[in-house]
């Protein structure tokens, strides 16, 4: 890979995990936007540790101007490990599948990241019920695993994995010739 080429890339990736993320639909639990669909193809183009730290630019970007650092920091680290996850199935299958698997396993990781962060946080008294960045959270660890899941799934995941998924495919689709050869030495 052309080093410089890399670095030119990420760069532009990491410019557009932060500006991606102001244009979002604010919903109760979450806020969909096109934040990820950066982390996503820095896992289909870039070595491995880029994608992790686009999506975590994600994740900062997005606490920032939205105000939710307890969802938008959780989501942003459970986005690493979706990227993480897209650069093993790149390796397995053609990249535009791998970018709408990818996409799909936000359902785990994005929301499995947020529901157990904001668990362990209504656990250790770090916030009221008033307060809580989900609502219903009760005084079980494992319930608010369940109904934080749920509040950030439905329907702030499925809208961004859907739109983000779409998104990517099209962008593997158009413009993968053009990027490897860019890549190449």
């Amino acid at each position: 890979m052309k080093t410089k080429m890399v670095w030119i890339y990420a760069l532009i990736l990491a410019i557009l995990a932060v500006v991606l993320p102001l244009f979002n639909i604010p919903l109760t639990v979450g806020n969909p936007n096109l934040g990820s669909t950066p982390a996503t193809l820095a896992a289909i183009y870039l070595p491995w540790p880029f994608c992790i730290v686009i999506a975590l630019i994600k994740g900062v970007s997005a606490s920032i101007f939205t105000g939710r650092v307890w969802v938008e920091m959780l989501a942003g680290t459970g986005d690493a490990f979706m990227a993480l996850f897209i650069c093993w199935l790149v390796k397995h299958m053609h990249k535009g599948w791998a970018a709408g698997l990818g996409q799909a396993s936000r359902i785990v990781f994005t929301s499995g990241a947020v529901a157990l962060g904001v668990s362990i946080g209504q656990a250790l008294n770090l916030f009221t019920s008033a307060t809580a960045p989900v609502p219903g959270l009760t005084s079980s660890f494992l319930s608010n695993i369940g109904i934080s899941w749920y509040a950030m799934t439905v329907w702030a995941i499925v809208l961004s994995a859907a739109v983000n998924g779409l998104v990517s495919v099209i962008i593997v689709l158009l413009f993968s010739r053009p990027i490897e050869n860019s890549l190449k030495k």
